[in-house]
């Protein structure tokens, strides 16, 4: 499996897009990423892992038309308990 592309980049990055541009996300939107989010946490917690190192830099978006598509990175501090 090789290193997938995020070509919209991670929250953070949305974030700052949002703050400059002045248009805020849409609740529906905010929603998704949300969910997207504690979805994956709740998968890696079946895989008995603790992140510890969740932030909006660590979160990538794969499609900015699509929330539901969202990816955690960098489990560099993760542990397995």
């Amino acid at each position: 499996m090789g290193i997938e592309f995020a070509k919209d980049g991670t929250l953070l990055d949305l974030t700052r897009r949002i703050k400059s541009s002045r248009k805020p996300l849409k609740d529906e939107q905010c929603s998704q990423i949300i969910k997207s989010v504690l979805l994956g946490l709740k998968h890696i917690h079946r895989c008995d892992y603790v992140h510890r190192d969740l932030k909006p830099s660590n979160i990538v978006i794969s499609d900015r038309k699509d929330y539901t598509q969202i990816k955690l990175v960098d489990f560099g501090l993760a542990v397995k308990y």
